[in-house]
């Protein structure tokens, strides 16, 4: 099958790798592209100022999936669900693999791709309430920090669970909040996801982008 057989989607994961092709039959070329492309599936993101997306940890609510302002995320799913359903997947899984329900799997899909989901976190850390049972928020308002680094007792008992966070907190003192700010907001627009350290960029277009 050739490429002009079929539909091309590019998926973007990182700005550094090379560009790859597998093909599927009678269906679309999917492909691993280091270059954006136009008309992403589903854009939409909620307005926060980037100060109030920092966690009192020392992380950036930003380049994780779950916040509102990560868009790859449910843009992935809305992907998928938009291909299964032009496969007419519907009309022959449910009875033909028993094994897998295909009505649940639309159900996840949808759920995962919805903005307004209770997965889609749109406070930040800054202005929710949850978190892991080592959560630092009520510590740092107690010392009226915002930001763990800033306190004088850092580091103390309360931060070691939290891997990495030495680094980050020297990495801060070196750059300055403005600048370490800067950068954080720099890598969620490339599409950073911190949970696995990779960048992702989901979306769709009518042709291939321009070489």
């Amino acid at each position: 099958m050739g490429d002009s057989e079929c539909e091309e989607i590019w998926i973007t994961t990182h700005p550094t790798i090379a560009s790859t092709r597998t093909q599927v039959r009678r269906g679309a070329t999917l492909c691993i592209s280091p270059a954006p492309v136009t008309r992403n599936v589903m854009p939409r993101r909620i307005d926060i100022k980037p100060e109030d997306l920092i966690t009192y940890c020392g992380g950036f609510c930003g380049t994780c999936a779950r916040c509102s302002q990560y868009t790859a995320f449910r843009q992935a799913a809305s992907l998928l669900a938009e291909l299964a359903g032009a496969h007419g997947f519907q009309h022959w899984m449910p009875d033909a693999i028993k094994e897998f329900d295909y009505t649940e799997f639309c159900k996840g899909l949808d759920f995962f791709a919805n903005p307004d989901s209770r997965l889609v976190c749109k406070e930040g850390c800054s202005g929710g309430d949850s978190g892991p049972p080592f959560c630092v928020r009520d510590c740092c308002k107690q010392h009226n920090v915002d930001l763990c680094f800033e306190c004088e007792e850092f580091p103390c008992e309360k931060t070691k669970p939290f891997e990495g966070i030495i680094e980050r907190a020297q990495e801060y003192k070196i750059l300055g909040r403005a600048e370490w700010l800067r950068r954080q907001v720099e890598k969620m627009n490339q599409g950073f996801e911190n949970h696995t350290g990779k960048c992702y960029r989901v979306s769709r277009s009518d042709a291939p982008p321009e070489s």
